[in-house]
């Protein structure tokens, strides 16, 4: 599976972009976060609200892979069969993405 969808991220202006990613990953740390701590507590509604956040967000920067982990996320919080080990894989995959952004976008 691709890690980015390129023909999304050709479309924004550099600058923007940046800035555009910064908030992105902020956000998505922090709805991981909260995904986290709603496994804990298995709170299955919450977890799909995040999961849905970020599959949502995911999409419109182009971070293909992520969008399909959040989906899968998303899925199994309405059945509430989540596990550990998929949010771990959400978690590196955010970072995948991050790093591949970093490397396209650094001067």
């Amino acid at each position: 599976m691709s890690i980015v969808n390129q023909q999304i991220i050709d479309g924004f202006d550099e600058s923007f972009y940046q800035k555009l990613m910064q908030i992105f990953y902020s956000q998505t740390i922090d709805s991981i976060g909260k995904i986290e701590q709603a496994v804990q507590l298995s709170d299955a509604p919450t977890i799909y609200f995040h999961a849905h956040k970020i599959k949502g967000s995911a999409d419109t920067v182009g971070a293909v892979r992520l969008a399909k982990l959040a989906s899968l996320i998303e899925i199994k919080a309405k059945s509430d069969d989540i596990l550990r080990s998929e949010i771990k894989t959400l978690q590196a995959s955010l970072d995948e993405f991050k790093t591949y952004i970093d490397t396209i976008t650094t001067p």
